[in-house]
């Protein structure tokens, strides 16, 4: 007669080719009969924060930098513009090797010219024109 060991009731382990795991989908409409769709709308608000997050932040977001980059690669000779620091200067020239800089005059002096990069330029200055009048 054999002797029964406590490990004999235990299943027997799988092989690791053997063991499946399971998808995420395939548990949806077990959730949905056993009264998991409670669960599910659970999640809806954050799901609907993360709608809006996008809608509301990101979609202008690229739509603000898209801008940008097509006044930075628009610039040419004799723009104001004005520079992230705050400087006021006048494009002189545009480089589009690898630094992509452009040099600036800052004063009425021809020769008082500084080199930015390029994404350092915020936007093309525009007076208003209520100090022109003036």
């Amino acid at each position: 007669m054999a002797r029964e060991t406590p490990f004999d009731d235990e299943p027997p382990i799988l092989n690791k080719r053997e063991v499946t795991r399971p998808k995420l989908m395939s548990h949806i409409p077990v959730l949905l009969l056993q009264g998991g769709a409670a669960t599910l709308l659970q999640f809806l608000p954050i799901i609907a924060i993360f709608a809006l997050f996008y809608f509301m932040i990101l979609v202008p977001q690229r739509k603000r930098q898209a801008e940008t980059q097509a006044m930075l690669d628009a610039l040419k000779p004799n723009d104001k513009v004005v520079t992230s620091g705050g400087i006021v200067g006048l494009v002189t020239q545009v480089r589009d090797d690898s630094p992509r800089t452009v040099q600036l005059r800052i004063c009425e002096s021809p020769a008082v010219r500084i080199d930015v990069l390029r994404s350092s330029i915020a936007s093309i200055y525009q007076e208003n024109v209520s100090e022109k009048k003036a």
